[in-house]
């Protein structure tokens, strides 16, 4: 959506896998925090980080891994495509 915006396409990116990175660390830690203060309970929240960065990995840094792929092998084809998708718009 950025790009078609023509917007900081790297910038989007930064800013999606930071807020995604952050969100693995403080929901925990928010969580368990709420938890003591509202039941009065200790408690330790289990978020499976593993898959968790593999699904930003999946979401995030692959589609532009096979774009930059696609464009380095493929230059004529990624500009032709690339001018049939700004001529849709």
């Amino acid at each position: 959506m950025t790009y078609l915006a023509k917007g900081d396409v790297a910038l989007s990116v930064t800013l999606t896998a930071v807020s995604s990175i952050v969100a693995i660390l403080t929901i925990p830690f928010f969580t368990s925090l709420a938890l003591q203060y509202f039941l009065g309970e200790s408690a330790a929240i289990a978020l499976p980080i593993g898959s968790t960065m593999l699904q930003v990995f999946l979401i995030t840094l692959l589609p532009i891994a096979i774009g930059m792929v696609m464009r380095h092998q493929f230059p004529d084809t990624a500009r032709r495509l690339e001018r049939q998708s700004w001529g849709d718009l």
